[in-house]
């Protein structure tokens, strides 16, 4: 019998916008079990989640990541994402999800393609994959069975990013032809096959061979460096271009896009110029296609040398960076519906009449490496009522007082300027993040009556004193001078922190889950909090392992690396570790232990230190590695015996032994 609640006595489009209220995580609480929705709530929800797309970072435990930014994932946890996979697969929901993974060793590789494993084939329910292999530790790269992992979900994926780094040789193409539904495509440095018929958006980078566009294309991003060319087949409806160039500034494949595949909805263009030529020619054809094509575009960014002003202007957004004319940033007729603007490497900027002819209409200003005079500047932002973003990085100033900030600016980037204090600094009350990295910061204070802070960067300061209390703030970076002046004990909300060239007092850090401490002393004085899961502690002289770090319960990586331990005997309370880091140190003896039960250890680097012998004893008991995937001990004395007993003997879960035996490079030795 269907199960009937409070909410079914609301009619339907009541229902729908009591649905539409509730947060993501509240909707996988209640689809966890669907047999518990009665028929009308089940509707509602349906329709909410097609509403939206869905975004998932994969991230298999590594060293903490401290960005600033706050992660754009909308799950916690790959159970999770596969439970509402599962969920919009049943109900035959039309739905896109973005699915992104950085990989930089072989675990992380092994990590995504047992993700893609466990997705259902769907008709409806489809995925863009992101994959970025930038940083990559390998040299090579093989996608073959990447892409054999796709086979089963192949139909689902409408959109394909891969980013590699050049320095990688990569193994295996992309088939368009199996992928029927494809609608985007994003390679740089990765090679296709295929017919680009179908697609929607096409990037490539470098482009260098001939390459026959889609009519159906509606954005198209092509990188040139060796010349190329092009073949359009017709006339083509292009709503966003982007081109980087680096030899002529106008070469005929541009000239032969510009002609054929933009029309009158045409709305952004985007041109990156790397020659010693000026950027003038591109932008006057820009103008005289936009006219004859009739053409107004939203937004335009140009990188390189421009002589004259622009002859056209976006009514958006608007980028110039990297620009050699002095006079061209207080020559600019800014439009008043500009949103956006980007002006980036200017020099002698009098920065008074910047401001002055800037519109209040915008919304995001980023002025970074803009040189110039403050002097003649009122420091009074306040008639940017919009203004959410402020980037100043590098603009040569030297304090903020006086600065009357827009009462919601949410982010201000001040990097690499000369300030030396914040204190008495009229911050807005909506300001979240605030990024002082590379400057002179001497001391920290945040308390009940400061802003709202979520996020701030102090990293490369000189801070000697921090004290935080009855404060929100969650995320930290700093850069100390070795005193023992840090009061964390009232900091409740922390829940990222970086600190460099710290000396800790007797230290209690509460609710923590990332912590990265960084040429720092007296780490023995601290009590880590139960709730860490990510502790990168490279980098600090330690000579033995902390002992009460092996008792944190919810451990998922440790990093160790170059710091001066001779011996790793170690015994964990749990087995939540999933990352074990100690490369880079001199130990001579090895050994884990992990309490009885399925151990969830899937990486460890043992790379360059002293070990003359490993056998799969030091492991422990290895019947319990499920998901041991890859063990790194290159740079160690082993022998080519040593490492083929191993390759038998380790887990078979294990994809990954890396080792240097008469080699420059490590390498795998297990093929499986």
């Amino acid at each position: 019998m269907e199960r009937l609640t409070m909410l079914d006595c609301y009619p339907e489009d009541v229902l729908r916008k009591i649905v539409s209220f509730v947060s993501l995580s509240n909707l996988i609480q209640l689809i966890s079990d669907p047999s518990q929705m009665s028929r009308n709530l089940k509707y509602a929800v349906n329709q909410e989640i097609m509403k939206a797309s869905y975004r998932y970072e994969i991230t298999m435990a590594r060293p903490v990541n401290m960005s600033i930014a706050r992660s754009e994932s909308d799950f916690m946890n790959a159970r999770e994402f596969h439970m509402f996979d599962m969920y919009c697969v049943d109900e035959e929901l039309e739905a896109v999800s973005k699915i992104y993974s950085k990989m930089v060793c072989m675990a992380d590789l092994v990590e995504l393609q047992q993700f893609l494993a466990m997705l259902k084939p769907s008709l409806k329910l489809k995925l863009h994959l992101d994959m970025d292999f930038c940083g990559w530790r390998y040299q090579r790269l093989d996608l073959t069975l990447l892409f054999e992992s796709l086979d089963h979900i192949r139909n689902r994926v409408i959109g394909l990013s891969l980013r590699v780094s050049s320095r990688t040789e990569v193994n295996g193409e992309i088939d368009l032809d199996l992928f029927e539904n494809m609608e985007v495509l994003k390679l740089n440095e990765s090679k296709f096959k295929g017919s680009l018929s179908g697609l929607k958006q096409f990037s490539l980078q470098p482009v260098i061979a001939t390459v026959e566009l889609a009519l159906s294309l509606q954005i198209l991003q092509l990188a040139d460096y060796n010349g190329i060319d092009v073949e359009v087949k017709g006339d083509a409806s292009l709503d966003e271009l982007s081109f980087t160039c680096s030899g002529e500034p106008v070469p005929e494949y541009v000239k032969k896009i510009l002609m054929q595949m933009t029309y009158q909805g045409t709305t952004s263009i985007k041109y990156s110029y790397t020659g010693n030529d000026c950027v003038d020619d591109f932008l006057v054809l820009v103008a005289e296609v936009a006219k004859r094509k009739g053409f107004t575009l939203k937004s335009l960014a140009v990188e390189g040398p421009l002589v004259g002003v622009p002859p056209m202007y976006p009514t958006e957004e608007l980028e110039l960076c990297y620009n050699e004319n002095d006079l061209l940033v207080c020559q600019l007729k800014l439009p008043p519906t500009l949103k956006k603007l980007k002006l980036v490497g200017h020099n002698n900027v009098d920065f008074g009449q910047l401001f002055d002819i800037l519109p209040p209409s915008l919304e995001r200003i980023d002025l970074s490496f803009v040189c110039g005079d403050w002097d003649n500047f009122k420091r009074d932002l306040s008639k940017f009522k919009r203004l959410k973003h402020l980037n100043l990085t590098s603009n040569w100033l030297q304090s903020l007082e006086d600065f009357i900030f827009p009462d919601f600016l949410e982010e201000l980037i001040l990097e690499g300027n000369n300030i030396t204090t914040i204190e008495g600094v009229a911050f807005p009350k909506q300001l979240k993040t605030l990024n002082l990295n590379l400057n002179q910061i001497q001391k920290l204070l945040l308390g009940k009556s400061s802003p709202p802070l979520q996020r701030l960067n102090l990293d490369n300061n000189f801070v000697g004193s921090i004290q935080i209390s009855l404060h929100n703030l969650e995320q930290l970076l700093a850069t100390c001078t070795a005193t023992e002046t840090l009061l964390f004990l009232q900091a409740e909300n922390v829940r990222y922190l970086k600190l460099t060239n710290c000396r800790f007092p007797p230290t209690q850090f509460l609710n923590l889950t990332k912590l990265q401490l960084e040429n720092c002393y007296q780490i023995d004085n601290i009590l880590f909090p139960s709730t860490i899961k990510e502790l990168e502690l490279a980098s600090n002289n330690l000579t033995e392992i902390p002992p009460h770090i092996l008792r944190l319960e919810n451990l998922r990586y440790l990093g160790l690396s170059r710091n001066k331990i001779e011996s790793a005997i170690l015994t964990f309370c749990s087995n939540s570790l999933e990352v074990l880091d100690l490369s880079s140190n001199d130990i001579e003896k090895f050994h884990l232990t992990f309490p009885k039960g399925e151990s969830k250890l899937k990486h460890l680097d043992l790379g360059y230190n002293q070990l003359r012998g490993f056998s799969v004893e030091c492991l422990g008991d290895a019947e319990n590695y499920n998901c041991f995937w890859e063990l790194d001990l290159s740079g160690n004395a082993l022998s080519k015996d040593q490492i083929d007993t191993l390759t038998e003997e380790l887990p078979k879960s294990t994809k990954s032994l890396w080792a240097t035996i008469n080699e420059t490079f490590a390498k795998n030795y297990i093929e499986r």
